[in-house]
């Protein structure tokens, strides 16, 4: 954990800088909002020779979120709900517990899950972490960001909304993979 407290040291601050509302253009749709959505799908991570499978989904209003992971066939259930910067709960194996922590802080004190939960709700939307430097750019293999030292590249993206549908996370020593099977919106947030 020790290796990885500079890299959640910055994770802190921007959180600070979390719930301001905002919104982005997609290529289809136009304007739909960035604060207030929510996705299922799975994801893949490879840590230290290590591998971890699940299924996700995660809501988002605001600052406040609840993200759910499993294991295959719906094994191993972890559920976190509350604020970005904390206070949260993780429930677990029936039991819940509060923390005043980032979400990714604790996921991997917890369950040694690597998911960078404050920058990735910008990622998977397509968008930079307001509060980094770094730039989109449209690659052959389809549009990369660099930022606070991960490359995030979104494979494919959704054809009716223009959201991200693939990404890949690639920070030092993890990458993470996300397939978002379906986006799910609320109706007033879909463009004309």
């Amino acid at each position: 954990m020790k290796r990885y407290a500079p890299l959640w040291s910055s994770i802190a601050a921007i959180s600070l800088f979390l719930g301001g509302c905002a919104a982005w253009r997609a290529p289809s749709q136009g304007v739909l909002c960035a604060e207030r959505w929510g996705f299922e799908g799975r994801m893949a991570v490879a840590l230290d020779h290590r591998g971890l499978n699940a299924g996700l989904r995660w809501h988002k209003h605001g600052s406040s979120f609840d993200l759910a992971l499993w294991g295959p066939f719906g094994v191993g259930t972890v559920q976190l709900a509350g604020e970005l910067s904390g206070p949260f709960t993780m429930t677990r194996g029936g039991q819940k517990r509060l923390y005043q922590a980032l979400p990714e802080e604790v996921l991997w004190a917890e369950l040694g899950v690597w998911l960078p939960v404050s920058l990735l709700q910008y990622w998977v939307l397509g968008q930079k972490a307001p509060q980094w430097p770094g730039q989109w750019q449209h690659t052959p293999q389809g549009d990369v960001l660099q930022q606070a030292g991960f490359t995030v590249l979104v494979q494919a993206r959704d054809a009716a909304l223009g959201l991200p549908q693939r990404l890949v996370v690639t920070g030092q020593e993890a990458r993470l993979k996300l397939y978002i099977r379906q986006w799910l919106l609320p109706a007033r947030c879909h463009g004309p």
